[in-house]
This record gives structure tokens, C-alpha cells and sequence, in this order.
């Protein structure tokens, strides 16, 4: 191990390698590839557990992100939002660009990948949007550099959900989402991911003004978006089963009735008519009350 000079009062090493010695130090800390542990010489022991914090002289020390991303020019968010709602008019489903950038040209650029958009079909026909799926491509030139993806929710709010959260999360860089795509101006949300961690960021960091959705959409997009329909979805399955049921002739069942009958004593009496298949009875049996008014009480399951 190496003793790291940190000006603290308890030793920190690193430990570069498994038989880097053990120092006799009582108390010190060993930084790993794995985190950072406190390590102790006791006369019974010697131990090594994994650390919640580190050396109290230490300065505290969060999680950031410094931005330098080029902005999104605003003819390349018009032509996003334009292509996002082509695709949701035509098929009611979800589309993904890529934001690339340039070193030749010191530009960005959009990438439209293959992709495949999966859409739940309603009772009535109806389209509802459910997620899309890409792949990254592989063979990028040397002088284009993937900066992040935007994709639609169609008519769901722009949010990340749980599944871009874990999609992203060891996907670095810029991830916009367009939702209420058939408003305008649509709503847009930014993030940017770094090493699994997410950095909520403000949309003119990142994205240059929007006015306006562009129409004249290339073809050439459209056609990398294959659309995949799942089992249809009927709002009314529930109530079209429990229908086909009430439909279907039935086999008749015994019908258990327990009747309480008031005595001239006063006391409860009562008598089962109906048996399951069992050869036992069926429903609660129950106490008739002394002396309650009435006479006669019915329990069970029949009508």
C-alpha cells in the first residue's frame, strides 16, 4: 500500500495492489477500487470494514455537473418536434433522434436510428403509445461524437419515467423528452446523465428558443420507425367475460337457508335446509337473539 500525503491526522492509503502489506498503524484508511474503508490494529483484532464516510478533517463533497454541451439550435428542435408528431398522427406512437456532434464541422447533427415503437391498441381502435426502442450505432465516424438522445411520450407529460431512468443511466450525456406532443409549443424536460448519476438542467442550458413545429419531415425518418402492436387492450374485457358468464347455463346449486324461529319459551330455535356437495352446511351460523323482535332470520348464501 501507499500512504497518500493528505495532511490528515489518520493515515489514508491506497491499496494498488492484493499484497501491498498491512500497516501497524491502530487506525487508518485504505481507499480501494472498491470504496473507501476504515481499518483498525486492536490487541484481539485486526479489521477492515467498508466506510460511510470519510477522515472528519476532510472537507465535505457533493455531486455536480459543470456544463459545456452546444445548445440545440432552434431549426433542429422545430425538426424534432415536427418528426415526433408526424409519428404520433400516423401511428399514435413514440420516435427517438439522436443529438451527434461534429468535430469536422464544429456543428451539430441529428441522427435518426432504427428504431421500434411499440403501441397498445384500444377496444375501439384507439393507439396508445407504450415505449421505443433503439439501438445505438456502433460504427460512428471518428469525427462524430454522440451528445444524447430526444424522444417522445406522445401525449403523456415530458418526465423521465422509470424506464428512460434506468435506459440512461449508464448512457452519458444529454437526454431531452417532448411530451403533450399534439400542444404547441409542446413541453420539453432536460437532464443530463453522468456515471449513473442525473442532473436536472434548465431548457435554455441546453436547448436554444422554440417556436414552432417544421412539417416538411424527411421520409427518410419515417421509415426507420417500424411499429410493433401488442395484445389488444380492452377496457371492457371484465365486464364482456363477467356478461359471457351470466350468459352460459349454469348447473343448479343446493342453496343453504338457516331460519331462526322464536319458541313459545322464549328461546331460539332453528333448522338448515340445503347442503353443499360436502354433505355440510354452508353459510354462518348464528345465535337468533332472546327475546328479539322478528321471528325469523335468514343467513347463508342463498337468495
Amino acid at each position: 500500500m501507499k500512504r497518500l500525503d493528505a495532511g490528515t491526522f489518520t493515515p489514508i492509503y491506497a491499496k494498488t495492489a492484493d499484497d501491498g502489506g498491512w500497516p501497524d498503524e491502530s487506525c487508518f484508511y485504505v481507499v480501494g477500487s472498491n470504496g473507501l474503508f476504515r481499518c483498525r490494529n486492536h490487541p484481539f483484532f485486526d479489521s477492515s470494514v467498508l466506510a460511510e464516510g470519510g477522515p472528519a478533517e476532510l472537507s465535505q463533497h457533493s455531486s455536480f455537473v459543470r456544463l459545456r454541451y452546444p445548445r440545440v439550435p432552434t431549426a433542429a428542435i422545430e425538426l424534432i418536434v415536427g418528426f415526433f408528431h408526424a409519428v404520433a398522427k400516423l401511428h399514435g406512437a413514440e420516435a427517438a433522434v439522436l443529438l451527434v456532434w461534429d468535430c469536422t464541422a464544429r456543428r451539430m447533427r441529428l441522427m435518426v436510428p432504427d428504431q421500434t415503437s411499440i403501441v397498445t391498441v384500444g377496444w375501439y381502435g384507439h393507439r396508445y403509445a407504450d415505449s421505443v426502442h433503439y439501438r445505438t450505432p456502433k460504427a460512428l465516424p471518428q469525427s462524430v461524437m454522440l451528445l444524447g438522445d430526444v424522444h417522445s411520450h406522445v401525449d403523456g407529460a415530458a418526465y423521465a419515467s422509470w424506464t428512460d431512468k434506468k435506459d440512461e443511466e449508464y448512457r452519458p450525456g444529454l437526454h431531452i423528452v417532448v411530451g403533450r406532443i399534439r400542444q404547441e409549443p409542446p413541453e420539453f424536460h432536460t437532464e443530463v446523465t453522468v456515471d449513473g448519476q442525473r442532473f436536472p438542467v434548465q431548457q435554455d442550458q441546453v436547448m436554444d428558443p422554440y417556436r414552432h413545429r417544421r412539417t416538411d419531415i424527411p421520409q427518410s425518418w419515417l421509415r426507420k420507425v417500424e411499429i410493433v402492436e401488442k395484445d389488444v387492450y380492452c377496457m371492457n374485457q371484465w365486464d364482456q367475460a363477467q356478461a359471457n358468464v351470466k350468459a352460459a347455463p349454469q348447473p343448479a346449486k343446493p342453496v343453504e337457508r338457516t331460519y331462526f324461529v322464536d319458541r313459545a319459551d322464549g328461546n331460539a330455535d332453528r333448522k338448515h335446509t340445503g347442503w353443499n356437495a360436502g354433505g355440510s352446511p354452508r353459510g354462518s351460523r348464528q345465535e337468533h337473539p332472546k327475546g328479539s323482535a322478528g321471528g325469523r332470520r335468514e343467513t347463508g348464501y342463498g337468495p
